[in-house]
């Protein structure tokens, strides 16, 4: 339970700094959603670096309880399959990324549903 609080803590500012700018600032993160999946290089930088804070995150947080932490472990396994399916079979995503459209209202969607993820995870770590 200590890793989980720990790492929750630590999270859940950045969480909200990003969640409330995207509020503010939607069309600059869509063109910067665009442009990142134009690079190649970038993907795999991100996917290296998924793989790796996925791969140390479930060492340490790796609680699979009905409770709280088990929303964080959840998390840091997506990430860590998204990052190795990256890295296994980079061209299948980076096509699929070229032909997805980011509708404003899609990004704003996922975000909320993001948001409540965190409230979760703020309020147990506030506790």
């Amino acid at each position: 339970m200590g890793n989980s609080i720990l790492i929750g803590s630590l999270l859940w500012p950045l969480v909200l700094v990003i969640g409330i700018s995207l509020v503010f600032n939607t069309q600059l993160y869509l063109k910067m959603i665009k442009d990142f999946i134009k690079e190649p290089v970038a993907l795999f930088v991100s996917a290296m670096r998924g793989f790796v804070i996925g791969l140390v995150m479930i060492q340490n947080n790796n609680i699979w309880s009905m409770t709280w932490e088990m929303i964080i472990t959840i998390l840091w396994w997506a990430i860590l399959i998204k990052s190795t399916l990256l890295l296994l079979i980079p061209n299948f995503f980076y096509n699929f990324a070229q032909k997805c459209k980011f509708p404003k209202e899609m990004l704003k969607i996922v975000w909320i549903i993001y948001a409540l993820f965190w409230i979760i995870i703020i309020y147990k770590t506030m506790m």
